[in-house]
């Protein structure tokens, strides 16, 4: 408002001024009005150039203003910069400045940015150049580059970095490999490419996948040259030692060389050929000494007798190369087949140990005189290690016809065994393990036969037969506690004894015209037995008892006898004896006179109803406990001794009896 007073007030002091400046140049008032209405019409149009000038600058300012803010969020938004909006209540010129202060944030971050993006681009570079890669795809035209795009380039940097640490261990690896084995072959750097792997500066070779490769062949090829060097060394090392020891020649003498080198392989070869013409010159002995080894792999792998017959060379009397290097062949493939299948080898073994076993612990179960030397419970292990051969014998054999069976499923063939397949060769064995016994049995049966034919034929018993049951004599016995035989008894084999000094009567000396004599001196260690004249064979005994058995009611075991020998069989007596009896030595023959219980006068017993008696006792004793078995299949009496409440000891009275 004053600076409005202030111009009204200049223009009035103006006005005044040009009024008396035209008054004194003598304008009229029509000139002077002219000039005045001039004056207005000049300040009116300066007064609107200027008001024209603040609008037009108005105009300016707004435009500059929409074109920063559009820059304005176009950069934050690429840039990602987050700053915040424009306040709309500022002024356009404090609108602008703002702008201006935000735009220059943002293109410094754009120029930051720019810069961080060439450099990250040229170590990309770098990289997929040294290693022969592409760099990954980015819109370059792009004036802003993004997080993302800068985050894709620093993650494509960090992977050729790990991918170079990569390949340049890989190289680092191949190229010593390298070297090593161009040392082996004694072979020096042939081409370009093997000179700049080899060089001492890595940088010269690039890390590229092609050449990695093309080194990794190079090295598999020279790993399998070394290879081949090294079995060959193995193969002519082995096969010299082996001809060394087949050749007997002193160790002096022998080859000493290591490693596997072309050289160390031109030594060996050169003396596998001195060793050749040796080998020439003792044909004979060497194929003898394979023919030893073939019978041991015969043995291992349990080659049946055709498959022997099959190979001519061996029973072939013609010592030739050809023969030798059959014989060599022969036990190689041998070798290579016990060593595919060693463990069925060893478990068929295993068996065989535990059947040989098993035959060994039956062949002493056997033996009678195991019984002398049961010391420390020698018996009582035997019998465990035998019921354990017995549990483990069938486990070994069903699990090995599992392997085997899934042997044959994979192999589709049988799996032989000395010709036989696994099943048939156990049925064998089992077969002929029980055949043996019946043989045996067979031949125990018919010695004892005959042993009995000859007792019967010569009237005397084999004393080794008695041993086992034979006790010691008593010397202070008195001469009524010794065993006699009577005057009168059956015909019989017998071993010699003692004779009472006093004859007595036998019960069945009546029933019984041809019984021996028997003539002793008291105390006499020799007794001769004599027979009447009248005596006559067994055989006519025996007859003499079944003409008579058709009349008589006669009770012998030799009648209808179905005994393979004529004697009588002999029943063992029981273990235990009953109660009652009396306690004597029991050395007895196969008819012998017992001591009898006394009887009352009177009361004299038969034989049938002694034989009755003892039955009964006999089966009251088989109800108590099992009895004792049977070794005859004919008839027999068990020992006779029994007490029985009608006897008393008033009378001395003996029986003569038949076992």
């Amino acid at each position: 408002m004053e600076n409005r007073v202030n111009l009204l007030q200049m223009l009035e002091n103006a006005e005044l001024v040009l009024k008396e400046t035209w008054n004194a140049m003598g304008f009229s008032e029509e000139v002077q009005a002219e000039r005045t209405v001039r004056l207005y019409d000049a300040l009116g149009s300066h007064l609107q150039e200027i008001v024209n000038g603040e609008r037009s600058l108005k105009r300016k300012y707004i435009k500059k203003i929409a074109e920063n803010s559009k820059r304005f969020y176009e950069l934050n938004s690429e840039l990602e910069a987050g700053l915040p909006d424009l306040d709309d209540s500022l002024g356009l010129l404090q609108l602008d400045r703002s702008l201006k202060n935000s735009l220059k944030i943002l293109y410094e971050e754009v120029k930051q940015r720019q810069g961080k993006l060439n450099e990250l681009r040229e170590r990309e570079k770098e990289l997929c150049d040294y290693m022969k890669e592409d760099q990954i795809a980015i819109d370059l035209q792009k004036e802003v580059p993004s997080k993302g795009d800068m985050a894709a380039i620093e993650k494509s940097i960090q992977t050729l970095l790990v991918e170079k640490e990569y390949r340049l261990k890989t190289f680092r690896r191949l190229k010593k490999s390298l070297e090593q084995l161009m040392e082996d072959l004694e072979q020096p750097n042939k081409s370009r490419f093997e000179v700049n792997v080899l060089s001492q500066m890595e940088e010269l070779f690039i890390l590229s996948q092609a050449n990695l490769q093309q080194l990794n062949r190079l090295v598999d090829g020279y790993e399998q040259k070394v290879k081949e060097n090294k079995q060959e060394c193995l193969e002519l090392q082995e096969k010299i030692q082996n001809m060394y020891s087949r050749l007997e020649i002193d160790p002096s003498e022998h080859l000493h060389v290591f490693g596997h080198t072309p050289t160390v392989l031109a030594k060996l070869h050169e003396e596998w050929q001195r060793l050749d013409h040796l080998k020439l010159e003792n044909l004979s002995r060497l194929i003898n000494q394979q023919r030893r080894q073939l019978e041991a792999m015969w043995e291992q792998c349990y080659v049946g007798e055709d498959d022997i017959r099959a190979f001519q060379p061996y029973f072939s009397d013609d010592y030739t190369e050809e023969s030798l290097e059959a014989h060599d062949k022969e036990v190689q493939r041998l070798q290579a087949y016990y060593k595919e299948w060693k463990g069925i080898f060893m478990d068929i073994n295993k068996r065989d140990k535990l059947w040989r076993k098993f035959i060994m612990l039956e062949e002493k179960s056997n033996d009678p005189n195991r019984l002398k030397s049961n010391r420390g419970g020698t018996l009582l292990q035997e019998e465990k290690e035998r019921s354990k051969v017995k549990q483990e014998l069938p486990r070994v054999e069903r699990e090995l016809e599992d392997l085997i069976a899934t042997w044959e499923k994979q192999q589709g063939r049988p799996f032989l065994i000395e010709g036989k397949r696994m099943t048939d060769y156990i049925v064998d064995q089992w077969h002929h393990y029980h055949q043996l016994k019946e043989q045996e049995k067979e031949k125990k049966h018919h010695v004892r036969a005959k042993q009995l034919e000859m007792e019967s034929r010569m009237g005397t018993r084999n004393q080794s037969l008695l041993q086992k049951r034979k006790l010691p004599r008593n010397e202070t016995l008195k001469s009524s506690k010794l065993r006699r035989i009577g005057e009168d008894s059956s015909c019989s084999s017998f071993t010699t004894m003692h004779s009472p000094v006093r004859e007595r009567r036998g019960v069945l000396h009546e029933f019984n015209h041809n019984t021996p004599t028997i003539l002793a001196s008291p105390g006499s260690k020799a007794n001769t037995i004599t027979f009447s004249s009248d005596n006559t064979s067994y055989s006519h005994f025996a007859e003499e008892l079944m003409r008579r058995s058709e009349h008589e009611k006669v009770r012998s075991s030799v009648i209808n006898a179905k005994s393979r020998t004529p004697l009588l069989a002999v029943r063992p007596t029981p273990r235990r004896q009953p109660p009652g009896l009396p306690k004597t030595p029991m050395t007895l023959p196969r008819m012998a006179t017992r001591r009898s219980p006394r009887l009352n006068s009177g009361q004299r017993l038969s034989p049938r109803n002694l034989s009755t008696q003892w039955s009964s006792r006999r089966n009251l004793s088989t109800q108590q406990r099992s009895p004792a078995p049977t070794h005859s299949t004919t008839a027999a009496f068990k020992s006779p001794y029994h007490t029985s409440s009608r006897l008393t000891s008033t009378k001395k009275n003996k029986l003569s009896f038949l076992i």
